[in-house]
């Protein structure tokens, strides 16, 4: 838990320019029929003013009326409770603001669980690792690892990373627009690394 709490410090006392949003897919892990969540990771201010994160989990299709822990890479940091549709939310801040819980961990590139008062993980994702920088967009580029492979087989999604338009053009990619890469938006790729329609 020390080094999440360093690592949260640390990154807000980094300088930076831009809020930025990273957000990971929760999936149901078999537990609770029909579970679905998302994560979502927010770093803004500047270095004159202060750095402020934010992290919200939010729940769906869970059992109504009951609170769930979440943890980040194994830590648990918080709850949540769903309300009598089985919806529920929990945000957390640093510094902390209003009704949100204290956010002490950095979650990007960890295991996001959301957990029962059992101890089973009903929901769980990998959040994003890294903030896109401003004016980075989603490139698509091929794949190169089928080259010598079957010529029958089925493509590839191609590779989606997180690119400014000239590196994407410079690198041979096809550029889709703002967005994030988790998921892989790319469209399925032939094995000679061609985009099919």
């Amino acid at each position: 838990m020390k080094s999440f709490v360093l690592t949260i410090m640390a990154l807000l006392a980094v300088p930076a320019v831009h809020a930025a949003t990273v957000k990971g897919t929760l999936h149901a892990t078999g537990v609770v029929a029909g579970a679905q969540g998302q994560a979502s990771f927010a770093l803004g201010g500047n270095a004159s003013r202060g750095r402020h994160g934010k992290f919200k989990v939010l729940a769906r299709h869970l059992p109504a009326g009951k609170s769930f822990g979440i943890s980040v890479a194994g830590v648990r940091i918080g709850t949540l409770t769903t309300n009598g549709a089985g919806t529920g939310s929990a945000s957390f801040s640093n510094p902390r603001k209003g009704h949100s819980q204290l956010l002490g961990v950095d979650p990007q590139g960890h295991v996001v669980e959301v957990s029962d008062d059992q101890g089973e993980d009903v929901l769980e994702g990998d959040m994003p690792d890294g903030m896109p920088n401003p004016g980075d967009i989603q490139c698509c580029l091929p794949e190169n690892d089928n080259a010598q492979g079957d010529e029958n087989q089925q493509g590839d999604a191609g590779e989606c990373e997180q690119l400014t338009a000239t590196e994407c053009s410079a690198e041979g990619g096809t550029a889709i627009g703002p967005g994030s890469c988790e998921p892989n938006p790319c469209p399925v790729t032939s094995p000679s690394g061609a985009f099919l329609e």
